[in-house]
């Protein structure tokens, strides 16, 4: 329960702390990103119905343009939507697959606390195997009360622990950025809604 309690406290700081701080008016312009999804994938992370609009990066290649939006052109505020399905592959937190892919994602993080620059962490479909029957029609018939239970919990804990660990496995410096530059959104408003090809109801 105590880390339970530390996840929920975490995430709650993180929020706040990020609501209040006040970004340089210079800084403002914000980007849409698919870093994490793209080293992943380019690291050989298997993500079956991943979208296609992304492309294999290095990480050299992720710094590099880094330096270049933040350091050059001040672009101070980012956002990743990473699909469920890199967030954790396996339904076992510690199993390889999953150790390896917490790994390469703390190195993205790592160029974005480097920069000490804004990102909201966003997450979206498709979901891993484990998390839904469909991996991209997510939301269950309406009256499916177990199978929301289920969603919901998968869900919340797969982000909260990742989180956790992140915040666990780095130094005080990143620590503080993850206190006071990262935003945790739970869902993206892309995927919030299932597409006309999923059933919502009888």
């Amino acid at each position: 329960m105590a880390t339970h309690r530390f996840v929920a406290v975490m995430l709650i700081a993180i929020v706040q702390n990020v609501a209040a701080v006040s970004i340089p008016d210079d800084w403002k312009v914000g980007l849409n990103e698919m870093w994490l999804a793209e080293y992943l994938v380019a690291s050989g992370i298997p993500c079956k119905d991943c979208p296609g609009n992304v492309q294999n990066r290095t990480l050299a290649e992720l710094t590099c343009r880094m330096k270049d939006l933040a350091g050059n052109q001040h672009i101070g505020v980012y956002r990743e939507i990473l699909p469920l399905s890199l967030l954790q592959p396996d339904a076992d937190f510690d199993s390889a697959l999953n150790q390896r892919a917490r790994m390469l994602l703390a190195e993205v993080f790592s160029v974005y606390a480097d920069f000490n620059v804004y990102l909201v962490f966003a997450f979206g479909r498709p979901a891993p195997a484990w998390m839904s029957p469909s991996t991209w029609c997510l939301v269950p018939l309406i009256n499916d009360t177990t199978g929301w239970e289920t969603l919901k919990n998968s869900m919340s804990w797969s982000i909260a622990n990742f989180t956790n660990w992140l915040y666990r496995s780095q130094g005080a410096e990143t620590q503080e950025w993850m206190a006071t530059h990262l935003l945790v959104e739970p869902f993206n408003e892309f995927d919030n809604v299932n597409d006309a090809n999923c059933k919502l109801s009888d």
